[in-house]
């Protein structure tokens, strides 16, 4: 998957700040949820979402798609796909909503 090291260095660029990337697995098994994470080498926390109904809550209609959640729980910024400037784009935000709290 194209986006793993963006995503990788984003969390580690930002673990000692107020913000924490976690993956969550559309797959179909923890499993291969956790295989996943083992081939990218993610050290992000990943979650599977199982029968949970989060991919329905946040209308995730196409892979990959990431969410900036801010520390309320509130989606506050959302991307379908992945293109090489979505690290640029996804810092700034970022940077945004930590100099707002």
């Amino acid at each position: 998957l194209m986006s793993a090291p963006e995503v990788e260095g984003l969390a580690k660029e930002y673990r000692n700040k107020d913000f924490e990337v976690i993956s969550i697995s559309v797959d179909g098994s923890w499993e291969e949820a956790s295989r996943f994470a083992k081939r990218f080498g993610l050290s992000t926390r990943v979650a599977h979402a199982g029968q949970s109904g989060v991919d329905t809550r946040y209308n995730v209609t196409s892979l990959p798609t990431f969410y900036l959640i801010d520390k309320n729980g509130y989606a506050v910024s959302s991307w379908t796909g992945y293109h090489p400037d979505m690290g640029k784009m996804w810092r700034q935000r970022i940077s945004q909503l930590l100099e707002e709290s």
